[in-house]
């Protein structure tokens, strides 16, 4: 073999090596630290009683083993698309509202 054959040899298992590494180690500097709340431009805006009634009554999610966190943010979805608040969008609402989905641990 020719040298250069060789050191291409012998630089594959560290590249390899390399990219295995990029995937297992978690950069926390490029990872979202939060979710961002769209800001509301609507004068008066509040939730409404109802509202957490309504969350209540489909059920609140506990984070318990038993509980379905899927089945949770469908009935979620289905009750917050029920409101409708001008100038608000559907995803702002949803972001205000899921907190007080859940309760205990969740």
């Amino acid at each position: 073999m020719d040298k250069e054959m060789e050191l291409i040899i012998c630089a594959i298992p560290s590249l390899l090596d390399h990219a295995i590494r990029q995937y297992t180690v978690p950069l926390f500097n490029e990872l979202n630290p939060r979710i961002m709340r769209p800001k509301i431009h609507t004068p008066l805006f509040e939730l409404k009683l109802v509202m957490f009634q309504m969350l209540q009554t489909t059920g609140q999610f506990s984070g318990m083993p038993t509980k379905d966190p899927h089945l949770h943010l469908r009935l979620f979805m289905k009750v917050s698309d029920s409101f409708k608040i001008a100038n608000v969008t559907k995803n702002a609402l949803r972001l205000k509202l899921f907190p007080y989905s859940l309760r205990d641990r969740a």
